[in-house]
């Protein structure tokens, strides 16, 4: 089933949004995997977390 898209305006925060939305797409017609697969942004999430964190206490954190 295909769903319509509706992009955002041309120009916000430098077309990243609509050149996200595009490659998913892209990528869910396809079968290919996306450049940032749900396990890496996990991972990426949790070093975010990580820096505040450390900001909060002053110490280093590991990710380990």
């Amino acid at each position: 089933m295909l769903v319509p898209l509706e992009l955002p305006p041309q120009g916000y925060k430098g077309d990243s949004v609509k050149a996200l939305q595009q490659h998913f797409a892209a990528c869910l017609l396809s079968g290919e995997s996306s450049e940032s697969e749900a396990a890496e942004y996990l991972n990426t999430v949790m070093a975010v977390e990580a820096c505040y964190r450390s900001a909060q206490t002053g110490m280093p954190v590991n990710l380990a």
